[in-house]
């Protein structure tokens, strides 16, 4: 779903219900953080719960450097298709990039049952480049370095 869709329908269900309290939106804040855990591929992985009726649920990580963007926001659908969302309603959206996915997604638990909606940035992890090894030609001297650590590489 484009986003100007997905915001179209998230605006629609805010007007047609009622935000959840923090009773419902914590047990789904949890869910989304141990299912990030529990796959061992995600890494700074922060998730909370807001007062923010568009991210009622945000979270933020960092995915695998060789992962493909592409197949992260797969797994990210599947996860939210399958242990996430209400059966009643839902709605979502991705946006990626080669080094982002953001998911945002609104799930309503039933007729006259209350929404969540969830705001999840994922980006690559970064990898330093590697140094080749060598040692600098010369040893590295700091004029500035305190008289009592210049005496002890004199001796």
């Amino acid at each position: 779903m484009e986003l100007l869709g997905y915001r179209k329908l998230r605006s629609g269900l805010q007007m047609n219900a009622a935000p959840a309290g923090p009773a419902a939106v914590q047990p789904l804040a949890r869910r989304l953080q141990d299912s990030l855990q529990a796959t061992g591929l995600f890494s700074d992985i922060e998730v909370d719960a807001t007062e923010n009726v568009d991210a009622m649920v945000i979270g933020m990580c960092t995915f695998p450097a060789e992962m493909a963007a592409g197949r992260l926001a797969q797994w990210l659908e599947q996860l939210w298709r399958q242990q996430l969302r209400y059966g009643f309603w839902e709605a979502h959206t991705l946006l990626v990039d080669d080094d982002q996915v953001e998911f945002l997604a609104a799930t309503r638990s039933g007729r006259n049952g209350h929404y969540v909606t969830v705001h999840l940035i994922a980006q690559r992890a970064f990898v330093p480049h590697q140094r080749d090894g060598a040692a600098p030609a010369h040893p590295v001297h700091d004029d500035a370095m305190p008289a009592l650590f210049a005496d002890a590489q004199r001796s």
